[in-house]
């Protein structure tokens, strides 16, 4: 007897390919990637910024508040007044650039804080911010100037 053909012994076993490997990854996931990297990079900034304005108002808050409890206790107005102005030039550097407060003075300086500020009417108490440093005494109430710069820079975002 003649032995049969089997052509299923005739077949060789399956070649499978090679592992897919981890690196490197595709262009896809790069580009992924790097888009994540400077998504959460742009946040961190942001939020960084976002607390550091946060921690400048809050300091300048209490600040005004010292001021505040002193010309309560003393009545110095030409000191309280210096300490005023030291206080929003402080605040405006911190949350606009530099190059446009640093050279304002004068009534250029009252009308950056008007414009920056709503319902902050320093026309009526603004006289009293550039002339008290340099007078020997004063005789005006400074609390709507108080009132005025309160408002001012709880507006800061």
């Amino acid at each position: 007897m003649q032995a049969e053909y089997d052509p299923l012994a005739a077949l060789r076993d399956i070649h499978l390919p090679k592992a897919v490997s981890f690196w490197p990854p595709a262009p896809g996931w790069i580009i992924i990637t790097t888009l994540i990297v400077l998504l959460c990079s742009g946040l961190i900034w942001i939020g960084y910024r976002y607390l550091r304005r946060q921690r400048i108002k809050k300091l300048a808050l209490q600040r005004l508040q010292a001021l505040q409890a002193q010309y309560q206790q003393s009545h110095q107005g030409k000191e309280i007044v210096t300490e005023l102005s030291i206080l929003l030039r402080r605040v405006a550097l911190a949350y606009f650039p530099r190059k446009e407060i640093a050279g304002l003075t004068g009534k250029p300086w009252l009308s950056f804080l008007q414009s920056h500020g709503q319902d902050c009417d320093f026309e009526q108490v603004g006289a009293l911010l550039l002339s008290a440093p340099y007078q020997a005494q004063i005789k005006a109430d400074l609390t709507p100037l108080m009132a005025v710069c309160l408002r001012w820079i709880k507006q800061r975002r």
